[in-house]
C-alpha cells in the first residue's frame, strides 16, 4: 500500500478513571487472526515493535530454542477489559473482503461507546477506489439510525492488485446497551462505474466479559 494509505497505528479506549476524552496506545491495532502473517524464525531476527515488550515477553532462556525466542503474554495483556474482542464479521461481495472487529470502549455521559476496526482487501485484478459508505445504525431499543458520507476517515483510499489492503477504525456510541450495525461501500472502478460492496451486519455488545459498572467514566 503507498505511504498515503498507510494509517498511523494506535488502540485508543476509554480509561477506567475520570480521565476526559479517549486515550491511545500508539503503534499497535487490532487484526484479524487470519490476516497475521507468521513470523519466521528461520531469518534469525527478532522481531521488532516498541510496543512488542509492554505486551509479551521473553520465555526463560532455558526454553529458547535455536530458532529463536518464545514469547508469551505480560500480566497486563489480560487485565484490560477495553483490549478483549468478541467477535470479527467477514462479508466478500464483488471481489471485495470486508472484515469488522469491533470492542466495548465504556460508559461516558450516559452513552455507551464502542470501537471498530475495518479491514478491505480486494481480492480481484482491477483497481478500485473507495467513495462513499453507507450506515444502518440499529440500536437495543431504538429507531434506526442512518449515516451517508463520502469516503472514510476523511480518505478515498485506492485498492489495487498490487496495494490491495486498507485498514482504519472509528467509534460509535448509542444510548442503549447493545445493537448492530451494517451497510455498504460505494466503489468506483477505472471506467469511473461504480458498485456496491458489503460491509456484514455487526453486533454492539457492551456484556462481554467486562463489569460494566467498573468501566463506567463520570
Amino acid at each position: 500500500m503507498t505511504k498515503k494509505w498507510l494509517k498511523e497505528e494506535k488502540v485508543t479506549y476509554l480509561p477506567s478513571n475520570n480521565t476526559k476524552g479517549l486515550t491511545a496506545i500508539q503503534g499497535l491495532d487490532y487484526v484479524a487472526h487470519d490476516d497475521i502473517l507468521p513470523f519466521n524464525r528461520g531469518n534469525n531476527c527478532p522481531p521488532e515493535h516498541p510496543c512488542l515488550y509492554h505486551f509479551l515477553k521473553c520465555a526463560h532462556l532455558s526454553k529458547v530454542s535455536k530458532l529463536g525466542p518464545h514469547y508469551k503474554g505480560q500480566p497486563n495483556l489480560y487485565k484490560h477489559p477495553w483490549l478483549k474482542v468478541y467477535d470479527v464479521y467477514r462479508e466478500i461481495s464483488e471481489n471485495i473482503k470486508v472484515t469488522v472487529i469491533p470492542a466495548f470502549m465504556g460508559i461516558k455521559d450516559n452513552n455507551y461507546w464502542w470501537r471498530y476496526t475495518i479491514r478491505l482487501e480486494n481480492l480481484g485484478t482491477e483497481t478500485v477506489q473507495l467513495r462513499h459508505r453507507s450506515w444502518k445504525i440499529y440500536p437495543k431499543p431504538g429507531a434506526p439510525i442512518r449515516k451517508i458520507g463520502r469516503g472514510v476517515v476523511g480518505e478515498e483510499p485506492v485498492l489495487s492488485p498490487d496495494f490491495p489492503f486498507f485498514q482504519y477504525s472509528s467509534h460509535i456510541s448509542l444510548q442503549s446497551s447493545s445493537g448492530y450495525m451494517r451497510g455498504n461501500y460505494v466503489m468506483e472502478k477505472q471506467d469511473q462505474t461504480t458498485f456496491k460492496c458489503k460491509i456484514p451486519n455487526f453486533s454492539l455488545e457492551s456484556t462481554i466479559d467486562m463489569d460494566i459498572k467498573n468501566d463506567t467514566i463520570d
